[in-house]
């Protein structure tokens, strides 16, 4: 599968570090969930990250990246049409951390 990056020419797109993206989205596994603090104490009121996700079925899922937790031993991550807040591994929020210049070929 080739991906290419939306406003850019194809042959100028990195399609594997956006695969490496896709991939990464598609694997997320919540550390545990979040049930006793509020989206803005997890840092949701200025998402680090928001990344648009469309599925196959063309529905749209955004992912916001909240905060650390406190004791470091992770990042908050939430749907955001959902009331659920999950705790991830910092690796998984960092790959939703990334600029659009990231997806282009720099040769």
């Amino acid at each position: 599968t080739k991906w290419y990056a939306d406003n850019y020419e194809k042959d100028k797109t990195d399609s594997d570090s956006i695969s490496s993206v896709i991939s990464g989205a598609a694997n997320i596994t919540a550390v545990t969930e979040i049930t006793q603090k509020t989206a803005s104490q997890c840092g949701f009121d200025s998402p680090t990250a928001t990344a648009e996700i469309t599925m196959k079925d063309s529905s749209v899922v955004t992912v916001l990246v909240g905060g650390k937790s406190p004791d470091k031993s992770g990042t908050y991550l939430k749907i955001a049409d959902s009331d659920s807040i999950y705790l991830v591994e910092d690796s998984v929020a960092e790959a939703f951390n990334i600029s659009e210049q990231s997806f282009i070929n720099q040769e």
